[in-house]
């Protein structure tokens, strides 16, 4: 069982982007530059799209874009507290007697619950992002299928009555992965954006 201050103590120790940089004062604004150019329309641009001719014939050499979520932006400490507040109604966590090991497990335990009634795959990553740092996303820019338009107000009714951080957000937003290999490339003295 994890104890009610463990779980505080988790929520305390997270910290999003946003509040990093103000407590640090480090320069992000690179990352905050970057951030601009993820697309802001539900139809992505073609650098973003598969091209699945050529993904046919030259399997060995194509390289995938960028892999984007489109879903609502999500803080874990948001995650946290929703788990905090129905505490009664999700299973008994296994013991922790560290905060970050709640921080995951909590994460599994709610994405499960919202899966469940959402009847529908969803999932939290960590993002890119000014505001947030995570995501909770309904798709991928590499699948193919979505829900039809009144499947998809289902489930985005049922993600803003369980998490009502989400009812300030209109519609699902793309975001950057964080931890996209495609989009970065690293060197001894630098990063750079792929495309």
């Amino acid at each position: 069982m994890v104890s009610p201050e463990l779980l505080e103590e988790a929520i305390a120790l997270v910290t999003p982007l946003n509040k990093l940089r103000e407590q640090n004062g480090r320069d992000f604004s690179f990352y905050m530059n970057f951030i601009k150019t993820c697309p802001t329309e539900r139809k992505l641009p073609k650098p973003f799209l598969i091209d699945y001719d050529a993904l046919q014939e030259y399997p060995a050499f194509y390289t995938l874009p960028p892999k984007l979520w489109l879903g609502f932006g999500i803080n874990t400490e948001d995650i946290l507290k929703y788990y905090r507040d129905k505490r009664s109604e999700f299973p008994e966590l296994p013991p922790v007697t560290r905060a970050p090991p709640v921080v995951e497990l909590v994460k599994l335990h709610v994405q499960s619950r919202l899966c469940r009634m959402c009847r529908h795959q969803i999932g939290f990553n960590l993002v890119l992002s000014e505001k947030y740092d995570m995501v909770l996303w309904l798709y991928d820019s590499h699948q193919k299928r979505q829900l039809v338009d009144y499947e998809e107000q289902e489930v985005i009714d049922i993600l803003k009555r369980e998490l009502r951080v989400l009812e300030e957000q209109e519609k699902l937003t793309w975001f950057y992965d964080i931890e996209e290999p495609r989009l970065w490339t690293y060197t001894r003295d630098s990063c750079r954006v792929n495309f």
